[in-house]
């Protein structure tokens, strides 16, 4: 079967690839956009495709900065129309459509280029849609509860019919146990804010659902400008829980602190160059989900980045470029990194980045 365009295949799963345009490539540093879509199953994998193109397409078509988020302001627009359930193909394309704006805000304001001055209404927008994803991020995890909670009361339930359990076990299955949700599920979005601050036209703007969820979406975007409704310590408030705090959101936080705290620029430069390697690689992963395993994976893979000589200039971005072009390619006139400078660059940037998690009490594992 023939693969639509933009969709690739390796090792049974599916992913998207896509060749930026030359300005959205200098916009955002990235010229080939890569992505697993975390599924095997084809027709799982167009759905994913489809959810993606609709941001990536548009812009594809940017030219500069302020078009660029004039852009995104019409495409969060449309996304905070979206209403509870949302599908997981389009949360996953949501998230990473999260991510790709963290970047290009970060890029912008590096080139004195402040979106807000461009979209004044866009860093409103993105809180609104980061909330929004947070909470649909915790309705499928409840929907995910209850599927499992309903398939073993159902195994449950047989067991005891077929007699393989003594019946005494059966008492209590009607109820779900402490700590699993019951049936009917949440109000999507019901906390409506009482005005639009704003005044743009067709949006609602809605309240996350708990202060757990603002307290996230305020820690992944501090807002250069705090808004009226937002305290002046809850952006720096340490996180909580990590259950569902990913690499990408840890980096930003541990790079807004490292600049508020006045660290060497050079080192904290090193420390996102190597996680950014461990987030393309692992596709993002939770924090809770690198235990010790997944570190020997990574620190088995770090050997294999090649030096950037005779590397063309588009596999040069980022180190998971590197390492792919090398997978892909061969090693034929390409050089490994030096022992020294993996252990003395790369290994101890992951230590400080792990070090500064412990000390955060964001990350449940020893260094």
């Amino acid at each position: 079967m023939a693969l639509p365009s933009y969709l690739t295949r390796r090792d049974g799963r599916y992913y998207l690839q896509i060749r930026f345009s030359r300005p959205l490539a200098q916009l955002s540093g990235v010229s080939l956009y890569r992505v697993s879509l975390r599924t095997g199953d084809y027709r799982k994998a167009r759905q994913k495709l489809t959810e993606f193109l609709s941001w990536i397409l548009r812009m594809n078509e940017s030219i500069n900065f302020v078009d660029l988020f004039q852009k995104n302001v019409v495409e969060l627009r449309q996304y905070l129309s979206d209403q509870l359930p949302i599908s997981e193909e389009r949360l996953h394309a949501r998230l990473h459509y999260e991510e790709m704006l963290k970047n290009l805000r970060r890029r912008a304001l590096a080139r004195d280029c402040d979106p807000e001055m461009i979209a004044p209404e866009f860093t409103i927008l993105f809180k609104r849609f980061v909330a929004q994803n947070v909470e649909a991020e915790g309705w499928l995890r409840r929907i995910e509860n209850i599927r499992h909670y309903e398939q073993g009361r159902a195994d449950m339930q047989t067991a005891i019919a077929l007699g393989v359990i003594p019946q005494g076990f059966g008492m209590g299955l009607g109820q779900p146990p402490a700590g699993v949700p019951s049936i009917p599920l949440p109000t999507p979005f019901s906390t409506v804010m009482p005005s639009n601050p704003l005044g743009v036209p067709g949006v609602e703007l809605h309240a996350a659902a708990s202060p757990k969820d603002e307290d996230r979406a305020a820690l992944v975007w501090e807002e250069r400008k705090q808004e009226q409704d937002s305290g002046p310590q809850q952006a720096h408030e340490p996180q909580a829980q990590t259950t569902a705090l990913r690499f990408s959101e840890a980096l930003a936080l541990f790079e807004e602190d490292d600049i508020r705290n006045g660290g060497n620029a050079d080192a904290r430069a090193l420390v996102l160059l190597v996680v950014q390697f461990i987030i393309d690689k692992m596709d993002d992963p939770l924090l809770v989900e690198f235990d010790k395993e997944a570190a020997a994976r990574i620190d088995a893979m770090l050997p294999d980045i090649p030096d950037r000589k005779n590397i063309p200039r588009e596999h040069t971005v980022s180190l998971a470029a590197r390492y792919d072009y090398a997978r892909k390619h061969g090693w034929a006139g390409l050089k490994r990194l030096t022992e020294a400078r993996l252990k003395n660059g790369y290994h101890n940037a992951l230590s400080r980045f792990f070090g500064w998690l412990i000390e955060q009490k964001l990350y449940p594992f020893e260094k």
